[in-house]
């Protein structure tokens, strides 16, 4: 018997094959996906924002 060896695809790759199947609106939604204590925007989360986002 012989077994079919499928190659690694490195996860940089991965990423953006799932990447381009998503739409704007989840793909916007991936970027935010983070933790941001509190309810109220401030200052310092959108510095925050920009320089992590940006």
């Amino acid at each position: 018997m012989h077994e079919t060896v499928v190659p690694a695809v490195p996860e940089k790759d991965r990423v953006t094959k799932y990447m381009e199947l998503l739409t704007l609106e989840q793909k916007i939604g991936q970027r935010f996906i983070i933790n941001i204590k509190g309810s109220k925007l401030t200052d310092q989360i959108i510095s925050y924002i920009q320089d992590e986002y940006a």
